[in-house]
């Protein structure tokens, strides 16, 4: 049958997902453990988070392609999808 593997650093987080068609997906964290780029077949995929370590916008090979919005209290009002 077909399986998908997966790669964890000393931290535990993904780094690296294969899945059963062969194809390579590799994550990268920040220091702080957020996840911040992805690359899969040639799109790289950045997330951006505000000072409140909420993710704010996701671009993919440079074009942003979606963004959040918050309340003042924090709760996730809106994800708009630019791209894609």
């Amino acid at each position: 049958g077909s399986h998908t593997t997966f790669r964890y650093d000393v931290l535990d987080r993904l780094i690296q997902e294969t899945g059963f068609d062969g194809r390579t997906q590799r994550y990268h964290h920040d220091l702080t453990g957020k996840l911040i780029r992805s690359e899969d077949e040639g799109l790289v995929t950045h997330w951006h988070y505000d000072e409140a370590d909420r993710i704010t916008q996701r671009t993919v090979n440079g074009e942003t392609a979606e963004q959040w919005r918050y309340d003042e209290r924090g709760w996730l009002t809106g994800i708009s999808h630019l791209s894609e």
